[in-house]
């Protein structure tokens, strides 16, 4: 495993396998927005694994040496 990212409110994302770069080239834009086309002049790189898990909207914890290194708890209201 590795590429580990925390994602929004309870989620982690995890890489494993071989790692591969996506490109995404430039892409021209008519959109409204300046900011949008600016975005999208920009070729974007992404280092990926050859799978990827999406944990989401669950507690989840990553232990290393059966300690927990991190962690994410909901908050139910």
């Amino acid at each position: 495993m590795w590429g580990a990212k925390e994602g929004y409110g309870a989620s982690i994302n995890l890489d494993f396998g071989q790692p591969f770069l996506k490109i995404r080239e430039p892409i021209k834009s008519n959109a409204k927005s300046k900011r949008v086309r600016e975005i999208l002049s920009f070729r974007q790189v992404i280092v990926s694994g050859e799978w990827h898990l999406w944990i989401y909207i669950c507690d989840w914890f990553i232990l290393q040496k059966g300690e927990t290194i991190a962690k994410s708890i909901l908050k139910v209201r």
